[in-house]
């Protein structure tokens, strides 16, 4: 199992065996010859684009977690949550996932689309965080 995913296993241990394992994502592996294959692009071309899709998840993850905690301010003080933000955030890194067949962030990110619990939300920004490193080591190692 990647050390990334060990170490939100090991800091959400519980929660996470209950929740994101379900995903199944812990031993994926990117394979780029899907992309490569149906989006007609070369391999440096995908080699790109995954290069900039992993410098764009990992940049934003600040933007989802301050969206998280304009969240967690809207509960504590009973305002009516808005997901919008963030939602919107998620839909357009979904895009990205999909076309470059990124399947561990994919089912991430539909997470991100449809689920309200706050936690589980944070859970999962960290995830999609630790898939994005993991991509980045995949992608040196087949250099």
């Amino acid at each position: 199992m990647n050390q990334e995913f060990e170490e939100i296993i090991n800091k959400n241990s519980s929660f996470f065996k209950n929740n994101l394992l379900n995903l199944n994502i812990q031993d994926y592996v990117y394979n780029p010859l899907e992309a490569i294959e149906e989006l007609g692009l070369e391999t440096a071309d995908i080699d790109e684009l995954l290069q900039e899709y992993i410098t764009q998840m990992l940049q934003t993850k600040i933007d989802y977690l301050r969206h998280i905690q304009n969240l967690r301010k809207d509960l504590k003080y009973s305002r009516k949550l808005d997901y919008t933000p963030l939602r919107e955030l998620a839909h357009k890194n979904l895009g990205v996932a999909k076309n470059l067949r990124i399947k561990d962030a994919i089912l991430i990110l539909d997470e991100l689309m449809k689920k309200d619990d706050l936690e589980y939300l944070f859970l999962c920004i960290n995830a999609l965080e630790a898939c994005a490193v993991r991509l980045k080591q995949n992608i040196h190692i087949k250099q």
